[in-house]
Formats: C-alpha cells, sequence, structure tokens
C-alpha cells in the first residue's frame, strides 16, 4: 500500500512538474493572429504570421484558402513568451501550420511563421541556386534579428527560449540552423545512387541521366558555407528533408531535437530523409506516423493545391489527419517548454 501512495505521488508530482513548464497556463488563453511584412537588415521584404497568447476570445476567420478560429489583431497578454519560428516547405505559405502556431498560442508561446523569400507559393525563384542552402536558413536569422529588435514584439519575447519548427525543406532549414551544414555533392551522390528510390526528390533536380552526369563531378562542387544560429535551441523537425546533409554533419547537432516520421511519406523517402536524420542526430527524439503522408501536419486547405504535382490535401487511406494534427498540438507545446527550459 506504502509503494502505491509512493508511486501515485511520485506521477502527480510529474505531471505538475510538466504543467509548470509551460510559460503561462492555456486556461483562458486564445490565440491572437497579425499578418505583419517586416524587413530585414538586407532590406528583404518578408511576410510574417504572428501567433501570440490573447484574453480576447477567438472567432472564426477566413484567409484565402483556410478557415482559422483566432483573435485578430487582438491585445497580447502581458509577459514574455519563448518564441518559436515555423518554415514551410517549398513552395509553402505563412498558414501551412495554422492549427500547431494557433495550439502554441494558446499554450503560451509567441509563433512566427514566414513566408520564405523566393520559396513559397507566389515566388520560387531561388530554386535550383546553390545560394538557396545558404540563404533559406539565414532568412530566418534576419527575421529573429528583427523580431527581437522590433518595439511591438521584442518586449514580449524571452530571447533565452527560443524554438523552431519546419516541415520538409523547413526541416532542412532547422537542421542547418542548430548546426548541420547541408551539402550540395551529397545530394548529388545520393541522387547518382538512389534515383529510382527517391524519385519525387531526385527528378526534381532533373533526370537520372544528369544525375549520374552530375555525380561525376561532385568532388569539384563548392561547400556550402554554415547558417547555425546559436539562438535557436530546440527544433522539431517534420518530415525533413534529411539527404542535404551527411552523417557527421548531422552528428555536429547538440540542441534538443524532435523528429516526426511519415511512415508513408510520398514525397521523401523516409529512409532517405527523416528517419534517416531521427538515426543519426544525438539524442533525436522520433515520433513514428506509420499511416502519414507528407503533408500529415500541415493544416488542409479549403480548395485543391498542388506543389510540384504533390497534393498538398491528400491523405493515405484510411489516415485521420484531423486527429493526428489535434494529438502534435497537444504534445508540442510540453515538448517546447521541456527542451527550452534545460
Amino acid at each position: 500500500m506504502r509503494a502505491q501512495v509512493t508511486l501515485l505521488t511520485r506521477m502527480l508530482a510529474l505531471m505538475v512538474a510538466l504543467w509548470n513548464c509551460l510559460p503561462v497556463s492555456a486556461a483562458e488563453q486564445y490565440s491572437g493572429l497579425q499578418l505583419r511584412t517586416i524587413t530585414t537588415a538586407d532590406q528583404q521584404s518578408v511576410n510574417l504570421s504572428i501567433w501570440y497568447p490573447s484574453a480576447v476570445p477567438a472567432r472564426k476567420q477566413v484567409f484565402s484558402a483556410y478557415t482559422l478560429e483566432v483573435s485578430l489583431d487582438a491585445p497580447a497578454t502581458s509577459g514574455r513568451f519563448p518564441l518559436i519560428l515555423i518554415s514551410h516547405g517549398t513552395g509553402g505559405n505563412l498558414m501551412n501550420h495554422h492549427e500547431l502556431a494557433s495550439a502554441l498560442a494558446r499554450a503560451g508561446f509567441i509563433a512566427v511563421a514566414l513566408a520564405h523569400p523566393g520559396d513559397n507559393y507566389k515566388d520560387r525563384s531561388m530554386l535550383g541556386k546553390p545560394a538557396y542552402f545558404e540563404e533559406r536558413p539565414r532568412q530566418v536569422s534576419r527575421l529573429l534579428d528583427a523580431l527581437l529588435t522590433d518595439p511591438t514584439w521584442a518586449p514580449l519575447i524571452d530571447s533565452k527560449r527560443i524554438g523552431f519548427l519546419g516541415h520538409s525543406a523547413g526541416g532542412f532549414t532547422g537542421a542547418a540552423l542548430i548546426g548541420a551544414t547541408p551539402s550540395i555533392a551529397q545530394i548529388v551522390r545520393h541522387c547518382a545512387a538512389h534515383y529510382d528510390q527517391d524519385l519525387w526528390f531526385c527528378r526534381v533536380s532533373g533526370s537520372k541521366e544528369k544525375a549520374l552526369e552530375n555525380a561525376r563531378n561532385a568532388d569539384h562542387i563548392p561547400a556550402v558555407g554554415t547558417s547555425a544560429d546559436p539562438r535557436i535551441r530546440a527544433a522539431v523537425l517534420i518530415a525533413p528533408v534529411g539527404a542535404f546533409f551527411t552523417e557527421s554533419s548531422l552528428q555536429s547537432i547538440k540542441v534538443p531535437v524532435q523528429v516526426y516520421v511519415a511512415g508513408q511519406d510520398e514525397i521523401l523517402t523516409p529512409r532517405f530523409h527523416a528517419a534517416y536524420m531521427a538515426r543519426l542526430t544525438p539524442g533525436a527524439q522520433t515520433v513514428n506516423v506509420e499511416a502519414g503522408g507528407h503533408f500529415m501536419l500541415a493544416s488542409k486547405l479549403d480548395l485543391k493545391v498542388a506543389i510540384d504535382g504533390a497534393e498538398v490535401n491528400f491523405d493515405p487511406a484510411g489516415f485521420d489527419r484531423a486527429g493526428v494534427i489535434a494529438t502534435a498540438a497537444r504534445d508540442l507545446p510540453l515538448w517546447f517548454a521541456k527542451a527550452l527550459t534545460r
């Protein structure tokens, strides 16, 4: 009997400790939303959606192809909150993960999603250029610079608790920000060896013949510079692009990482991408969603949209995207709260 009481006491203490890790009580908190354009230090205009805790009740709002429950332009709750930077996949947009962003805001985080200049649904001019591999993560760092000096948002951000959430190309972006350096030579060697097994990823760069030809010149491809940003102290990578990284590069990551692996990923073959990164990143926590497709944690649109032939609303037969998003919306604030208090 005494052992049972001791065990129950410990379980209650653990539950209280985890709850106390949350920045503020989720009770009576709603998700505020502000849409904004910010100018970074390189004079680049970046469109943002900023999600934050608010005491103003949320209302249904329609933004293009998305329907949201938010408190639009409502005042933020007073305090200093952890910041989560959100990076969409290639050809994506500000609202791709609005359900996860809203959940973070309700739990006492500020979540900021950017539309990557040169790689969003309106403008993909940066794709295919070597600068892509350094520029995409550095866009996030320049955005962070701007937020931390912004007169409205800087007073609300706890600069010692900054995390990252990224999907697909956003997952590569996050890995680069926390210390893994991408390699173009790694990509061309990968596609020469595994073109047919990783078809969607490799054919974006051209034919199999081109992949084989590129690999013959891999030794002469210049190295990519680092884009690591030590201010980012934890990262969640959802179905990330992993073939950009060598094994040794991934092993240089030192911050807490959670990797979501979609078992039925039709875009990025898991063993070359998400599962590969989860296996090689030191201390990474893996969340396996065996029935999930590539877009399993992306909020569905109210219309049909495809990116390079991939349907954003597509799910494998029988997969419950809404249920998986609801589970992630519950789990992610707890994970970030713990990871950012280390």
